[in-house]
């Protein structure tokens, strides 16, 4: 089996699996907590930076083709105006 890659930031994790976030079971989450539990399976990242991501990055909610998405660098990140 191939060692876990280490996530060290929010950032981080945004940029390396922001794709896979999208999909389930990682959108489908309730709490950082619940994500981080589904994420620990295949990278070693801590609860914080979860946590971090949570707060910064996550989509709260798709509505359509809309994607509403939370966080500072949310244009940066998803192209969101």
């Amino acid at each position: 089996m191939a060692p876990k890659v280490q996530i060290s930031s929010s950032l981080e994790l945004q940029m390396q699996y922001s794709e896979v976030l999208l999909q389930a079971p990682y959108v489908e989450a309730q709490s950082p907590y619940l994500l981080h539990k589904a994420l620990s399976f295949s990278i070693r990242v801590t609860a914080g930076v979860v946590k971090q991501w949570w707060s910064s990055y996550r989509v709260s909610q798709i509505q359509g083709d809309a994607k509403h998405v939370v966080g500072p660098f949310a244009s940066q990140i998803w192209g969101v105006t």
